[in-house]
């Protein structure tokens, strides 16, 4: 898909010196790439925030802590049978 944007004149001379290291051979494909590495960034964002929020929830924590308390048995039974 074709687009315009517009981008700072300092910028741009700076990515164009950068174009033809790094792998990168085109300017098209340094946006593409830098645009690629920041969706990337921000769904990992979005993820750790998840986790974040995951970590202060008390219903998540009580279940958690109730299926791990169900697993104990196994897990003992687990750890026990590798000592052989």
């Amino acid at each position: 898909m074709r687009t315009t944007i517009t981008i700072p004149d300092a910028l741009v001379a700076e990515a164009d010196a950068l174009v033809g290291s790094g792998g990168i051979a085109t300017r098209n494909q340094l946006i593409i790439e830098a645009l690629q590495n920041w969706v990337e960034l921000r769904k990992e964002e979005l993820i750790d925030n998840e986790f974040t929020m995951m970590a202060s929830d008390s219903d998540y924590i009580a279940e958690t802590l109730a299926i791990e308390s169900e697993f104990t048995q196994s897990d003992l039974e687990v750890a026990t049978s590798n000592d052989d």
